[in-house]
């Protein structure tokens, strides 16, 4: 039960101001919003922690993490106020306590599940054949040129968006109140990951339920990923899940199963260059990462200037900042596992291993958003008695 407090109302509007991170159509266009929702989080944080005591060596790793943070979104073309606020908003995060951060992630996770409920409903009026477009409240300009220069625009429902071109399709590829089905797949996938694929939370059910929905590419390989890594831990779940699957998708009509079969293990196959044929985070068209491969020193180091492509690949880290903002990354998470982790077993590597495997596809991984998420995992996925996987992953003494 929600109790107004202090703690209550600044873990909450903490909580709402991270999802805003997830760009929900709602703020496109309005970065004055996320001044408005970075100001009530100071204030609300203020109030909460200003009578806490801090390590001085605890604080000099927060504002050393919040100093690069706003490093890389300067070197990453972002704009001083952009850049002010992304390094803010980790700063407010990071002073928050563990058992405090699980708090803020629970809310999160719960605004999350509920922004993709409208999306859910549309999702499935159009499947059984409901004409949806009697639900529509207008249209918007996709904030993606790629998409805008192959004549694609958003039509929004309550609560929701679709992009005008699934319309057409027997099926529609879920993505609730963001830019793309992948936003959904990827934070879908993570968060359940970090929850060890717990069922038994209906925010997780929800979760889960949208991923599939979203025929998200990467949520699928996370999600097969994550049981092949815990298949001897939970084979019978597995192997039922596999048959549950394997049966509604033998009950769809046939053009529904080829659509299916289109976005999910065709986009997995091989070309003959040995690429994922669905690997679409790159703008063929682009001459950005040429032009940064024959660059001169000064390039290489802090970037090119950047042509917006609409593309979002590893990439554009090095297009956009060089190497020294893809060194950035690599520090800014290495201090975060200094600060969170002792050491790492075998669920907390596999957590590790497919976030940053995400990265390959989804790069902007210094928001809060991440931060959150890969906190909470840290905490949540707590040392067992197993054997680690790769023993140098230790980090700490033997005692401890």
């Amino acid at each position: 039960m929600f109790t107004l407090s202090k703690y209550n109302i600044a873990i909450t509007t903490l909580a709402f101001s991270v999802w805003f991170f997830l760009f929900p159509y709602i703020v496109w266009g309005k970065t004055y919003l996320y001044i408005i929702v970075l100001i009530m989080s100071i204030i609300t944080t203020y109030f909460y922690i200003h009578n806490k005591y801090f390590k001085i060596d605890t604080l000099l790793f927060i504002f050393l993490i919040t100093i690069l943070v706003f490093t890389f979104n300067l070197l990453n073309n972002a704009s001083i106020v952009w850049s002010i606020v992304v390094s803010f908003m980790f700063l407010l995060v990071l002073l928050f306590t563990k058992d405090d951060i699980k708090n803020i992630f629970y809310k999160f996770k719960f605004i999350f599940a509920i922004s993709l409920i409208p999306s859910m409903i549309i999702w499935i009026l159009h499947i059984i054949g409901v004409d949806i477009n009697i639900f529509s409240i207008g249209t918007l300009e996709a904030p993606n040129p790629l998409k805008t220069e192959a004549g694609q625009f958003y039509i929004l429902f309550p609560g929701t968006s679709i992009l005008n071109y699934m319309l057409d399709s027997p099926i529609i590829r879920l993505q609730g109140m963001y830019n793309e089905p992948g936003v959904v797949g990827t934070i879908a996938g993570l968060i359940l990951v970090s929850e060890k694929m717990n069922l038994k939370n209906r925010s997780n059910i929800i979760i889960f339920i949208a991923g599939i929905m979203s025929l998200s590419l990467a949520f699928f390989i996370t999600m097969l990923l994550y049981a092949f890594f815990t298949l001897k831990k939970n084979i019978y779940q597995v192997i039922s899940f596999l048959l549950f699957l394997f049966v509604i998708y033998n009950f769809l009509p046939t053009t529904i199963q080829s659509q299916i079969k289109a976005r999910t293990i065709e986009r997995i196959e091989l070309d003959k260059n040995f690429k994922m044929k669905g690997y679409n985070r790159e703008n063929k068209y682009s001459n950005n990462w040429e032009n940064w491969i024959n660059s001169d020193t000064e390039s290489f180091l802090f970037g090119i200037d950047y042509v917006s492509d609409g593309s979002s690949s590893w990439k554009n880290i090095l297009i956009k900042s060089g190497y020294i903002g893809f060194f950035l990354i690599i520090i800014i998470y290495m201090l975060l596992l200094f600060i969170n982790l002792k050491k790492i077993n075998y669920d907390q590597f596999i957590f590790l291993f497919l976030f940053f495997l995400l990265f390959i596809q989804r790069p902007s991984i210094i928001s809060p958003v991440y931060l959150l998420i890969f906190i909470y995992a840290a905490e949540n996925l707590k040392p067992v008695n197993k054997t680690l996987l790769i023993p140098k992953l230790i980090i700490g003494n033997k005692n401890e």
